[in-house]
């Protein structure tokens, strides 16, 4: 019971990391597609890591 919780808080953690290095590494990405191509790919991108 209690290594079942300590396993879905450790699967919280690691998706969290990987949503804070999504964040991180595409923010900057959709800046500069923005103003590459008039924002509609970035737009997407945007949406994409907000899990929509």
């Amino acid at each position: 019971m209690l290594q079942q919780k300590f396993d879905a808080l450790r699967h919280l953690v690691v998706q969290a990391r990987r949503r804070r290095a999504a964040w991180v590494l595409g923010v900057p990405a959709v800046g500069f597609l923005t103003m590459m191509n008039g924002g509609h790919l970035a737009a997407a991108i945007l949406q994409g890591l907000a899990g929509r």
